[in-house]
């Protein structure tokens, strides 16, 4: 089958898990003694959890996109690798609302909420490693304009997460304000693009003196 599919279904669970972090954006409202802007604050956790997984999610939705745009054939591995991301992508907001909830609290707890977060986060880049990896493995799941020897030299920088990402429940331990600033940062580190792969073009090179003399108003040979 072709990525179209898998696509479609995969950004349908990107959209779902990327709504449902909002829901836990409350605040208690009018009737509560506090104004507005103490409100904001006693939720800092909230917003700060909401946008780094914003862009966890985001950014994993941006680079699916950026591999399987490049992928021609799926086949039945390649699916499982991909309902594994999905598995986690959906756990996100799980492990968003546990930690906004217990971060403020501080305590073993808040470090127990910020090691749950690392460990979705780390699933997330061990199944992307793993999708990253089987498409390089078979030269024929690729497009043939991709550069098959760059993508697989590229892993080690793509797959860079699953090392790092279990260091970030290590450093929940020390300090959960510490491992969200982490996540954070390594949620920028993949915004820029590690697929290392030439982008794939249907249209069929174009030579340059060619099309200079079939150009309109191309003046004829004497």
């Amino acid at each position: 089958m072709d990525s179209g599919r898998l696509e479609a279904f995969s950004d349908g669970v990107f959209a779902v898990a990327i709504t449902l972090l909002a829901l836990d954006l409350k605040l208690d409202g009018p009737r509560s003694a506090r104004s507005l802007g103490w409100q904001l604050g006693d939720h800092w956790a909230s917003f700060a959890a909401f946008i780094t997984s914003f862009l966890v999610i985001g950014i994993i939705w941006v680079n699916h996109h950026a591999v399987f745009v490049r992928v021609r054939r799926v086949d039945r591995s390649l699916l499982f690798f991909n309902l594994a991301l999905l598995l986690c992508v959906t756990l996100i907001p799980f492990a968003t609302s546990t930690f906004a909830a217990y971060l403020p609290v501080g305590g073993w707890d808040a470090k127990a909420a910020a090691a749950l977060y690392g460990a979705v986060t780390w699933g997330l880049a061990l199944s992307f490693s793993g999708i990253y990896w089987w498409v390089g493995r078979d030269a024929g799941l690729l497009h043939e304009s991709v550069d098959v020897q760059g993508h697989r030299g590229a892993i080690r920088q793509f797959g860079v997460g699953s090392v790092l990402y279990p260091l970030t429940i290590g450093l929940a331990f020390v300090s959960a304000e510490a491992a969200l600033a982490a996540q954070f940062a390594l949620a920028v580190f993949y915004a820029f693009d590690r697929t290392a792969m030439k982008p794939v073009s249907d249209s069929p090179p174009v030579d340059a003196g060619a099309a200079a003399t079939d150009a309109p108003g191309a003046a004829e040979p004497e």
